[in-house]
């Protein structure tokens, strides 16, 4: 394998430009996956079992079957509404023995408050501007 120099001076910035337009596309496919996760969190939150699940995990870990007791749900209706949250970053889970314990993910509720706090300052600004 050999490599061959070109003499033309704008390789330089043609590579510079080629590198800054991969990193722009980059970014704008981040801020993309942002916004669906966003939007998949907010349809999570917008059903009131999964809100309520998710206020009882404030409390700390629990397992299905004692959010189950505690919310007056079916252990199967409960594991439904807890896989949702899953995919949407709301809650994590870990094993230990026969149960799968569940928690807030903070880091999934940040990124969510982040966003919100961004929407709600381009409506302050917009407020600002009539």
């Amino acid at each position: 394998m050999g490599f061959r120099f070109s003499e033309d001076r704008r390789q330089p910035l043609l590579t510079m430009y080629g590198l800054l337009f991969d990193e722009l596309g980059k970014l704008k496919d981040a801020l993309a996956m942002r916004q669906e996760l966003t939007e998949r969190q907010l349809k999570a939150l917008a059903d009131p079992n999964r809100l309520r699940i998710i206020r009882s995990l404030r409390g700390g870990e629990r397992f299905a079957r004692q959010l189950s007791d505690e919310l007056g749900l079916t252990p199967a209706t409960v594991s439904h509404h807890l896989n949702i949250l899953l995919v949407a970053f709301l809650v994590g889970s870990r094993l230990e023995g026969r149960n799968v314990y569940y928690r807030l993910n903070n880091k999934g509720l940040a990124g969510l408050a982040e966003d919100l706090r961004k929407l709600a300052g381009d409506v302050k600004e917009d407020r600002d501007d009539a």
